[in-house]
């Protein structure tokens, strides 16, 4: 719309074109559509009527006493189209017939602010030597933006070294408050493709351009160039410390970035008020930004400038106060740069709050724990953090460094004053271990040194996961071994059902009684291990003293507990202890008895060559061969009968091994039994 020839020349910079059509009369400011709103206001009462002498500005309304928004002129100009296509010669010889350098394109962008975005150093120039642009001029996209911030935002060091050389203001801001070295500030770091060169005129060669060799300057767009700008408009006084709407300065936006080179020109240029390193954005600092993101090489250089390592920031989270920039930077797991804030001079010994014992030194502790950074957690102690940190969810940081089986943390925990003597009712036991009562013995999380009974927290953890040397450490720091919860287990009791042989050893050399029971059904430890096929522990417990023929409230000693399991290592090693190989429960039943009616011919096998009475009822009549056939095992008869084992033995109602073993259809054991010498036609007693 409003195109004519001579914007149609001037948009492919045809100089000799443009030439004849203004000698043919053409209008040099033709091409306007409408009007759009600008910065200035006027008491001029002028309608808007587009006229030869150019689009300037005009206002609307009646009455001269009040003041008015100014307008102008918009539209497809000749002069906005020769600025977009860089075409200086082209640009020459429209303003030597008059052109307006104020009219504006179709966006509302000056012909000033067209060529400064696309970088066009030639035609900028030639607007600026007419004299005829206006410097102040903004565009009315972007926010509104000038030549400057325009130049900068594109990192066009020729553009904004032109511009500054001229005059302009450094610091005048754009619609939301950004000036030049703001938008500087925003370099994304990227290489950009555009080269820093102008277009010249195509039917004129070398006509007006005599630019400076661009191979001298950073290349538009690049870091350096970004870098470059700053520099000129540092030089230039441009207010390093100016921040927008938002609070948002230069530094801030380089730190967010980590734009390291721009931070220290920063640093390096603020002048004499200095750069102001507390000024916040949205609550956040330059060194906040940089840490939380990450740039630690960054957040360095704001620390040597006098950046505050104790900052704190809010952010919307669980946490109701404000939270000291190291614990966020832990949490996001920027763990060098927590160490670098701890050089910095962090503190970390803070008060109380709700959520964590000593405030926010406890919860940089658990945090480094839970993310397992343990040389952080190492310089948390060191620097003061309480040993005894602890939160509702995690527990004490003795708890999770013993949990993760990190030793050098439990020991610099140890050594830095932490509370070994914590005893919770033990949750590491075995479900064979159910307390007497629902909810007895279930540990809260809590520290309940003030409890009569109970286990050792940090010992029983160690006991569950093996961790021979964090319990060494714990019993030189004199860590109780002896405690017990209601139902009468203890640290001893997780190590044995957890088979950790090593850990038995060790806590019965400091102390640990092996004869304690579980009170509900009597059991001893050495049958907990039992039960459980634990033979390493079994051994370990003999080798301490424990009674191998101690019985439950059931009558049931160790071996008759591995018989019944099926625990055939368990019971070698209880009969190499001195287990009774006949000892009765209160059923009447022997190892052998239990074994046998359970299918384990191992077990078996081992009980005959210890000498088990193989020919022993229990108080039904039952002996281990009829409960062998009544159950197909095969693989047990065949030892008894070849051991000796009477083929005709019948319970106490007559009915034989044969007659259990046909009335089941075992044929195989049928077969064995007529080969022992049964009596296929013996009746029973019924």
């Amino acid at each position: 719309k409003g195109v004519t020839a001579l914007t149609l020349a001037s948009r492919n910079g045809r100089v000799e074109a443009i030439r004849r059509l203004l000698k043919g009369g053409a209008n040099v400011n033709a091409g306007f559509q409408g009007t759009i709103d600008c910065d200035e206001e006027t008491t001029t009462n002028v309608q808007p009527t587009p006229s030869a002498d150019g689009p300037e500005g005009i206002s609307v309304g009646g009455g001269t006493e009040e003041k008015k928004k100014q307008m102008e002129a918009y539209g497809c100009f000749p002069i906005t189209q020769a600025a977009l296509g860089g075409h200086a010669g082209a640009l020459r010889v429209l303003l030597e017939a008059g052109a307006s350098a104020d009219a504006r394109d179709s966006t509302g962008a000056p012909a000033i602010c067209i060529a400064a975005e696309r970088g066009h150093a030639g035609a900028l120039e030639t607007l600026l030597d007419f004299g005829r642009a206006d410097l102040k001029k903004r565009s009315y996209r972007k926010t509104r933006m000038n030549a400057l911030t325009l130049a900068a935002f594109e990192g066009d060091v020729r553009i904004v070294k032109l511009l500054v050389d001229r005059g302009m203001d450094v610091d005048i801001a754009c619609k939301l408050g950004k000036t030049a070295l703001i938008y500087a500030s925003t370099c994304e770091s990227q290489q950009r493709d555009e080269p820093n060169k102008e277009k010249g005129t195509t039917d004129t060669a070398g006509e007006g351009e005599g630019e400076e060799d661009p191979k001298v300057l950073p290349s538009r767009g690049s870091p350096a160039a970004f870098e470059e700008v700053a520099r000129i408009l540092l030089d230039a006084g441009a207010k390093v410390n100016h921040a927008d709407h938002d609070g948002h300065t230069a530094l801030i936006s380089a730190a967010k970035r980590g734009l390291e080179g721009f931070v220290r020109l920063l640093l390096e240029s603020g002048g004499k008020e200095g750069v102001n390193l507390e000024t916040k954005f949205f609550g956040e600092t330059a060194l906040i930004v940089a840490s939380l993101n990450g740039h630690i090489g960054v957040a360095r250089l704001l620390l040597e400038a006098g950046g505050n390592p104790n900052v704190r920031l809010k952010r919307q989270t669980h946490h109701p106060n404000m939270r000291p920039l190291i614990e966020m930077t832990i949490e996001k797991g920027h763990v060098e740069i927590a160490l670098l804030l701890l050089e910095g001079g962090a503190e970390v010994s803070g008060g109380p709050d709700q959520f964590a014992k000593d405030g926010s030194g406890a919860r940089c502790l658990i945090a480094s724990l839970n993310s397992e950074h343990w040389e952080l957690a190492r310089k948390l102690l060191e620097k003061g953090a309480n040993p005894n940190a602890e939160d509702v969810w995690s527990g004490p940081a003795l708890a999770l460094a013993c949990e993760k089986e990190e030793v050098t943390v439990v020991r610099a925990l140890v050594d830095a004053g932490a509370n070994v003597q914590v005893l919770v009712p033990s949750d590491e036991l075995d479900e064979n271990t159910e307390k007497e009562e629902e909810g007895e013995g279930k540990g809260d999380g809590k520290e309940s040194g003030d409890k009569k009974e109970g286990v050792n927290r940090f010992v029983a953890r160690a006991c569950r996961t093996g961790a021979v040397e964090i319990l060494k450490v714990l019993i030189e720091a004199g860590a109780d071994v002896k405690g017990k919860d209601k139902s009468g287990a203890g640290a001893l009791t997780v190590a044995v059902m957890n088979d950790k042989a090593e850990c038995v050893r060790l806590l019965l050399e400091a102390g640990a009684e092996t004869e304690g029971r579980e009170k509900r059904r009597g059991w001893t430890l050495l049958m907990l291990g039992s039960q459980r096929g634990q033979a390493d522990s079994v051994r370990a417990l003999l080798k301490g003293g424990a009674d191998v023929n101690a019985t439950d409230k059931g009558g049931k000693t160790a071996l008759l507990w591995a018989a019944e399991k099926g625990h055939q290592e368990a019971a070698g090693v209880l009969l190499e202890g001195g287990a009774a190989v006949d000892a009765v429960d209160k059923t009447g039943c022997t190892a052998m008895n239990l074994s046998t009616r359970n299918g384990h011919a191992e077990v078996v096998k081992t009980l005959l060559d210890a000498g088990g009475d193989f020919e022993k009822a229990d108080k039904k009549g039952v002996k281990p061969l009829l409960a062998a056939c009544v159950w197909g095992y095969g693989e047990i008869v065949k030892p008894l009968l070849e051991r000796g084992a009477d083929p005709n033995a019948a319970d106490a109602e007559g009915k034989s091994a044969l007659m259990g073993a046909a009335e089941c259809g075992h044929a195989e054991v049928l077969d064995r039994l007529v080969e022992g010498g049964s009596e296929v036609d013996a009746v029973d007693s019924v």
